[in-house]
């Protein structure tokens, strides 16, 4: 009995330690879709499926698949039953979906990506099937004495965490992935390109240990835990039955303790995770190793440079000369940014922004791509523009706003450009507009069902070729613009067709034909199929060069993407498809075990509907509560969000450390409106230092008073981002009441009295997206000005101004940093009500009232090491980096100046705790100039799961 109790205490201990950044994920935004949609629900035992008007045969759909999971029992997976709300998204472009807790739910955006990276699974059966598993996964962490003691002690809180805390996320998606593969005709365990990472570097001989596949690296590139999960899951269904992760899941449950669910795959397979990987890893290695000796790569010339030491990709080539290229360049160490490629040497063009499909196409001299841009104030609500760069002027401009076009086509001589619009309603339109102008000029529907993609120019400047899917498959068309015909050109197949590009009488695509991905060409005019590569990991991204000479290419190495070049000789037309034992089919001797493919055997029911009512329904719905640790603050709070996410609720009892009193508040923010609402309620004590002008003299003392406020507001976020700078810009005003009590018995009892007060913020945030290695922004700015001012003739008169600012730029190398940070408050000190001290002092000096003050720091960060070290399973060292800093900071007290200087190093390193929790910690040594002392201090810089 002592152990299971040791056990939970070190659980709970683990929960108060990291309860920190619970606290933080509190303040979250409201209001993430716009007012104007009508939203309809389907509620049954097992589900909730919330949807816009417009999408009720998708809702439909989705419960079709639900009610046959759930009957079936499906991959032997045994759970407690819940019930869960899934909300069908329709106003984003970004596909995506999840599970999460807190409140609990799920998400699915509708809109379909262009590539096929699940072959042929319709977008929304992939979702219903990859989400409701995870549902399935974490309903579980509901049972067992841990399980049920921490919601009861911390609510969905304590769920959440103990599946983070117990759970290694390569489970949760591989045995997603697993399921998405078993029961459809596609998902991700079927496409070669979702195993091409790991076939590359075990083939190549990069072979990592577990804990840095497991939870990746800042010096290599380690694929993700999607796919280490897959080939985990698969291989210890193969090996140990197909209920091995029901048992292993019954027995991590039924006791706490860390590391318990390496214990329970130690008991149901006689293996660690360490050696479960071991095995799975040497059981693919033979298998790979067998399918690569039937490749037989042939000659071509590679024209991009080969990577070094950092993992580095060249994509999506076009030809913009006989002689050169442009590419797209990416590296752990690079944000996506293209170049034109001429005879081994590159010339940088320009950064784009973010982008879904990848899509680049060039034609007249123009190059052209889609970008994501996002409405100002509903987070829920993106939109997919057109750009155009030209290369001979260097003009970038964008020709589309607030569109929903996709897979961007420039014809030959760049006056037309060939797109896919995919409506808020699901409906998918092929269109043309004016490059010039950016003008629908022709539009034609698809039929219902069809999704299309890389919409691509013939020659003739008439025809435009589209890959497509449905549920019968992947397949190839044609359309005469003029004539408004569609021609089939592949029928259905359950083989990729990506990446097209028309040349002549030939269509180039990907294909995952020969179970490796790999450039095929199809005669137009006989419909015969020809092979042109036979890559080891995998070739896409086809280009003909403008003379019909020359064919590049991305291939795929353990390096990353490289581009190569070969002649289309006579000889190419000859090639046989490749035959032998290729193909992504580790799950194949699954399928008997399983139910198998529940999306073709659905039964179209109609469901009762409802409408629901988005304003006011379940406004209050008190999901976790927690304690909370911090610097400054420690304490026991409590959550509510409704699970539209129109209204939180944060309560909170706190002691603050510097004022060493006790406070009870309660903030809310409704947010279904443009203005999010703000509301907040205080009581409690506060203590201060003051300064009391007596005569002649000024006396500081330690004011302490109780104090009671309401406050109510606006606020107004705004997402202004574009290109490839996230930004954003904030604006608030809030009025604030108080009643105020002095108790320090020096304070004038006049000021015991009632006031109001008005707030003013505003924050400007602007920094340049991160490449993986890259420790800050290159570039970015910030600037947060606050103002606050007591209204009346009130003997607590206080105003207060406060600016902070940041400034980021290159440092000498790649992932070098020089920021400066600074910082102005101006401030009613003598006989005055002190507000909220926001102001950041130079380090190791702390706060001290100033009627001004203002700060300048310098700081150059730099990477010292990537050791990828593990301590057995207590900790996985990832980066170790240093900061040199020197700060410069000036009071002014009555025409006194107080400088306060300070200078040092510090030395953070990034890790992963215990398989929990990322963590960067670190050590700062530093001297006080003006105090001729030195100081020493410890330091958390972030703490994630």
């Amino acid at each position: 009995m002592k152990i299971k109790i040791d056990r939970l205490t070190q659980i709970i201990c683990i929960i108060v330690c990291f309860s920190a950044p619970l606290s933080v994920q509190a303040q979250v935004n409201v209001g993430l879709n716009p007012p104007d949609i009508s939203w309809f629900q389907i509620n049954n035992p097992d589900y909730q499926v919330i949807y816009p008007k417009s999408r009720q045969n998708d809702a439909f759909r989705v419960a079709d698949l639900l009610d046959r999971i759930v009957s079936n029992d499906s991959l032997t997976l045994s759970y407690p039953p819940i019930r869960v709300p899934i909300i069908l998204q329709n106003q984003t472009v970004i596909p995506n979906g999840f599970v999460t807790i807190g409140p609990w739910r799920s998400e699915f955006n509708l809109n379909p990506p262009q590539f096929q990276f699940a072959g042929t699974v319709p977008w929304l059966d992939m979702l219903t099937i990859h989400e409701y598993r995870h549902v399935q996964q974490v309903a579980n962490a509901r049972r067992g004495f841990a399980g049920k003691s921490l919601r009861v002690l911390f609510g969905q809180g304590g769920w959440a965490f103990y599946n983070r805390g117990v759970m290694p996320r390569w489970y949760l998606e591989g045995d997603a992935v697993y399921a998405e593969t078993i029961l459809s005709k596609g998902g991700r365990g079927r496409s070669p390109d979702f195993e091409r990472a790991y076939r590359a570097l075990r083939l190549s001989g990069l072979n990592y240990n577990y804990e840095k596949a497991s939870f990746q690296s800042y010096k290599d590139f380690v694929p993700s835990h999607y796919h280490l999960g897959y080939f985990l899951t698969t291989y210890a269904r193969k090996n140990f039955g197909a209920d091995v992760w029901d048992r292993v899941l019954n027995d991590t449950y039924s006791k706490p303790g860390l590391y318990r669910f390496s214990k329970a795959v130690k008991n149901h397979t006689g293996s660690s995770t360490k050696e479960l990987y071991s095995s799975a890893m040497m059981d693919l290695d033979h298998w790979w190793n067998n399918q690569d000796a039937d490749i037989f790569p042939l000659e071509s010339n590679q024209l991009s440079k080969s990577p070094d030491k950092v993992y580095t990709n060249y994509r999506y080539p076009n030809y913009s000369s006989d002689s050169s290229l442009v590419v797209l360049k990416s590296s752990l160490s690079q944000i996506r940014t293209l170049y034109t490629l001429r005879r081994g040497t590159e010339q940088k063009l320009v950064i784009p922004g973010v982008s879904l499909s990848e899509n680049y196409s060039l034609g007249g001299g123009v190059l052209g791509w889609n970008e994501v841009r996002f409405h100002p104030r509903w987070s829920n609500k993106t939109y997919s523009v057109i750009r155009l760069y030209d290369l001979q002027t260097g003009k970038l401009r964008k020709i589309t706003s607030r569109s929903r076009f996709f897979g961007v086509g420039l014809s030959n001589d760049g006056k037309w450009i060939a797109a896919i619009e995919v409506l808020t309603t699901g409906d998918v339109n092929l269109v043309i507009l004016d490059a010039q102008s950016g003008q629908v000029n022709h539009k034609t529907s698809v039929p219902e069902g069809d999704m299309l993609s890389f919409p691509r120019w013939n020659d003739d400047n008439r025809t435009v070729i589209v890959a497509g899917r449905n549920l019968s498959g992947n397949f190839l068309n044609s359309y005469d613009v003029p004539t408004r015909s569609w021609k089939k050109l592949i029928a259905p197949t359950f083989n990729t067709i990506d990446r097209i590009y028309p040349k002549g009488k030939y269509v180039y695509f990907s294909s995952s034909r020969t179970g490796v991905q790999n450039i095929f060409a199809l005669d137009i005019t006989t419909t015969e199929m020809f092979q042109i590569t036979d890559s080891r990991f995998g070739a896409f991204d086809p280009a003909v060069s403008p003379d019909g000479r020359k064919l590049a290419y991305s291939e795929y190495t353990a390096m990353g993407f490289q581009i190569r070049e070969l002649l289309l000789t006579d000889a190419l037309w000859k090639q046989p498809i490749t035959a032998g034992n290729l193909g992504s089919n580790y799950y194949l001797d699954l399928i008997p075990q399983e139910v198998g493919d529940i999306t073709q055997n659905t039964v179209k029911k109609s469901h009762e509907v409802a409408p629901y009512k988005y304003f006011t329904k379940g406004l209050l719905n008190i999901h976790s509560w927690y304690p909370f640790v911090s610097t400054e603050e420690f304490g026991f709070g409590v959550l509510s969000k409704n699970i539209m996410s129109t209204l939180a609720i944060n309560g909170q009892f706190t002691y603050n450390t510097n004022e060493n009193s006790w406070k009870t508040l309660v903030g809310s923010s409704y947010g279904a409106f443009f203005p999010i609402l703000d509301i907040d309620l205080s009581t409690g004590q506060r203590e201060s230092n003051f300064l009391l002008s007596v005569t002649d003299s000024v006396n500081l003392y330690v004011g302490k008073w109780k104090e009671h406020t309401f406050s109510g507001g606006i606020r107004l976020p705004f997402n202004i981002t574009h290109g490839a700078y996230p930004s954003s810009i904030s604006l608030s005003s809030k009025y604030r009441y108080y009643l105020v009590d002095y108790l320090d018995g020096v304070t004038d009892n006049a000021r015991d009295e009632n006031f109001g007060s008005l707030d003013f913020d505003f924050g400007f945030l602007r920094l340049q997206s991160r490449a993986h290695q890259n420790i800050n922004p290159r570039w970015g700015q910030t600037l947060k000005i606050n103002y606050q001012k007591t209204l009346g003739n009130t003997e607590n008169h206080g105003e207060i101004f406060t600016v902070n600012s940041s400034l980021f730029f290159p440092g000498a190398l790649a992932n070098h940093s020089l920021f400066l940070t600074g910082g102005y408050q101006k401030e009613d000190i003598v006989n005055s009500y002190r507000f909220e001290d926001i102001f950041t002092n130079a380090r190791g000096y702390s706060s001290f009232p100033f009627e001004r003050i203002y700060r300048v720091s310098v700081n150059y960060t730099l990477p010292i090491w990537y050791p990828d070290l593990s301590i057995g399973s207590l900790a996985f060292f990832k980066r170790l980096r240093g900061n040199m800093f020197y700060d410069y900071s000036e009071g002014d007290l009555f025409g006194s100046k107080v400088p306060l200087r300070s200078y040092g190093l510090e030395i953070v390193t990034d890790f992963r705790l215990v398989r929990l929790v990322e963590v960067g910690a670190g050590v700062r040594l530093g001297r006080k100039v003006d105090d001729e002392d030195y100081f020493a201090e410890f330091f958390i810089t972030s703490i994630r799961f």
